[in-house]
């Protein structure tokens, strides 16, 4: 399994914001076999993520969060089609 990202920034008002899209690609082989953990899920994946985030000075301290959306393409080698997903994450630090 390997991945990529590109990612752009600007900001507007104190908040900075980042528009990230990257893959997941399959790489080795795939094997879904009892008694093995395998390293990835033998299928293509793409997502795109917008990124929002700011400081709260004068505290030492930010606030973040990231929405964006996975497409999960089917593992046609074993019929598997893990579904879409949405991305959600908060932090504040």
């Amino acid at each position: 399994m390997s991945a990529c990202s590109l990612a752009g920034a600007f900001s507007a008002n104190s908040f900075l914001f980042t528009l990230k899209g990257g893959a997941k690609i399959p790489s080795g082989d795939f094997r879904n076999e009892d008694g093995l953990i395998p390293v990835g899920e033998g299928q293509w994946d793409f997502h795109l993520v917008l990124q929002a985030g700011r400081s709260l000075w004068p505290l030492p301290s930010y606030a973040n969060i990231d929405l964006g959306y996975r497409i999960r393409l089917a593992n046609e080698d074993i019929l598997r089609d893990p579904g879409d997903e949405w991305l959600v994450n908060a932090e504040i630090g």
